[in-house]
């Protein structure tokens, strides 16, 4: 009797220990609390995703701009010789799109001032150039590459000079007036300090010189008197006024034969170029 006594007071000691192994939640457990939250954030997901679709942003811009889907016209030139017909779809974007607005400018003193620093250096040897009448070291590098074309006149002078001289005679006439002109040529260009002030350009049209307020700016740098460098920036204000004569193309030219040419120009309304 008393071992049996014994055996029950033992398993009633030890069941405490069996059923105090957790601790007892202060608030009561609700299952099924985060398969809800689940569930809101991937509605959430999927609203958003419809959102952003392009037929969720897509716009009708044929009515917003009075737009037709098909264009139709005939167009008439003013002496009523040439007739354009068109008849074409007019395809427009179907969702928003950014848009940045934009409006001409004019390149300002210390601007130029600016470019000209970081193109042709804080150092840089700046004169007086004059495309009629180079220095010698101009005229023997010109008479060191025409000497190198007729070396081999077939194979590399009918090349390098194709669009220059159509023979070997023509291009050997060339080299002995470079040979002249070099002997008379200055040694080197006067030096200056650019004060970057704007210059003025005559502008002719149908013939007749007409006042304009285009302005424009060329220096010239070199380092050794016989290759240079050119930095031009204009405000073209007035597009459709011409130069006399082909003072561009007659610059290109000289340009691709002689120095390394740096040109910026604005044109209003036209957009701004840097060409090198």
């Amino acid at each position: 009797m008393k071992k049996l006594l014994f055996v029950l007071l033992t398993i009633f000691m030890a069941l405490p220990s069996f059923t105090a192994c957790q601790k007892t939640p202060e608030s009561p457990i609700v299952v099924g609390n985060n398969t809800e939250q689940m569930i809101k954030n991937a509605q959430r997901e999927t609203d958003n995703t419809q959102t952003n679709r392009p037929e969720a942003n897509a716009v009708d811009l044929y009515t917003r701009l009075g737009a037709p889907e098909v264009y139709s016209g005939e167009l008439v030139s003013k002496g009523g010789r040439l007739h354009v017909f068109a008849d074409a779809k007019v395809f427009l974007p179907e969702n928003e799109m950014p848009i940045v607005r934009v409006k001409p400018t004019e390149f300002t003193k210390e601007q130029a001032q600016n470019y000209a620093l970081v193109l042709m250096g804080s150092d840089a040897n700046y004169v007086q150039y004059d495309y009629d009448n180079l220095t010698r070291g101009a005229y023997e590098r010109k008479m060191e590459h025409l000497r190198y074309g007729l070396s081999d006149w077939e194979s590399i002078g009918s090349v390098l000079f194709d669009l220059q001289y159509n023979t070997r005679e023509e291009a050997t006439a060339a080299l002995a007036e470079l040979t002249a002109k070099a002997a008379s040529a200055p040694a080197a260009y006067p030096s200056y300090t650019p004060d970057f002030e704007w210059e003025y350009r005559q502008s002719w049209v149908d013939g007749k010189e007409v006042e304009n307020t285009n302005t424009y700016l060329a220096l010239f740098t070199t380092e050794d008197q016989k290759v240079y460098s050119h930095f031009e920036i204009r405000n073209t204000r007035e597009v459709r006024r011409y130069r006399r004569g082909s003072a561009t193309a007659c610059r290109e030219n000289r340009c691709a034969n002689g120095h390394r040419r740096l040109c910026m120009c604005s044109q209003l309304p036209v957009s701004l170029s840097n060409r090198l």
